[in-house]
């Protein structure tokens, strides 16, 4: 593997964009599980996703790298990871309450509450060792798409492509996510970021994040 294109697959795949990824996800799939009739109707919900997920996230961590808190955007240290950790965990905390309040999808809110709980375990495990935040992000994604799929019922993602109309099979993006996961690892592994250990550490912390978040809503 090409080490530009093991650094591209980094960013691409980096669990910063997640959140909104998925929210655009289930919004294709069933508009109707937001209380819309259409895809993208709530403007004030994608909005408020883009700002708290990603363009805070991303203006907290650029504003640590301009003050020197950080070496690189990179975060090849682990302790340079508490700072952007701690920046992500406020805003995703903050997200999700504002989206309790009103009607989302079960299974995004699933989605955001699991991610929420892998980061604190990301980031409780960074104090002693490093772990790969990439790991628990796409292993997340893969696991709430699984859980779409079974319990929730979701079978088709529909898309527009000019004036078409194509349909996406669920057991088709599980299998991609996978196949993403596989890539997002090897890339990780060869660009030296982590080890073995700290990869399937991410992995297990993602999956365990969305099985402990559908058992905490199905007592909500």
């Amino acid at each position: 593997m090409n080490r530009k294109l093991a650094t591209l697959i980094s960013i691409v795949f980096h669990p910063i964009w997640f959140p909104f990824g998925m929210l655009v996800l289930y919004l294709l799939a069933n508009p109707i599980a937001f209380g819309q009739s259409q895809p993208f109707e709530d403007g004030v919900l994608v909005l408020q996703t883009l700002i708290i997920c990603l363009i805070l996230p991303l203006v907290s961590i650029l504003i640590m790298w301009k003050s020197k808190l950080i070496s690189s955007l990179h975060l090849d240290q682990r302790m340079e990871r508490i700072g952007p950790y701690i920046a992500m965990l406020i805003f995703l905390l903050w997200y999700y309450l504002n989206i309790n309040q009103y009607g989302v999808a079960p299974v995004f809110r699933m989605y955001i509450l699991g991610a929420l709980i892998a980061l604190i375990l990301v980031f409780l495990t960074n104090l002693f060792i490093k772990v790969s935040a990439h790991g628990a992000g796409v292993a997340g994604i893969l696991m709430n798409s699984i859980a779409a799929w079974k319990k929730f019922d979701y079978e088709v993602v529909p898309f527009r492509i000019l004036s078409s109309i194509y349909t996406l099979n669920f057991e088709i993006i599980i299998a991609i996510f996978a196949l993403i996961l596989f890539i997002v690892l090897l890339s990780r592994f060869y660009l030296k970021k982590h080890n073995l250990m700290e990869l399937f550490g991410g992995v297990l912390y993602g999956i365990f994040g969305q099985i402990v978040a559908i058992r905490l809503i199905e007592i909500i």
